[in-house]
């Protein structure tokens, strides 16, 4: 029993010394996260861009339609 203590002690060692070497690349990956996360909240919802290209076809057909003189 004690010999499978000793084991798992010393895996247990193993894991820490892998997670302390891990905890950086974890830390900067959060950061990163927190980036995009920013990044996407700012981007346009698909009703805003809807809206935009209505918006163009409206103001195109309003400058066709009185915008040119006719002869």
């Amino acid at each position: 029993m004690e010999q499978r203590v000793a084991k798992l002690e010393a895996d247990v060692g193993e894991i820490k010394d892998i997670l302390k070497r891990l905890e950086p690349a974890l830390t900067k990956l959060t950061v990163d996260m927190a980036e995009v996360k920013g990044k996407v909240s700012q981007m346009p919802t698909v009703w805003q861009l809807a809206a935009l290209i209505v918006a163009v076809f409206g103001l195109a057909f309003t400058l066709l339609r009185f915008g040119m003189p006719s002869h």
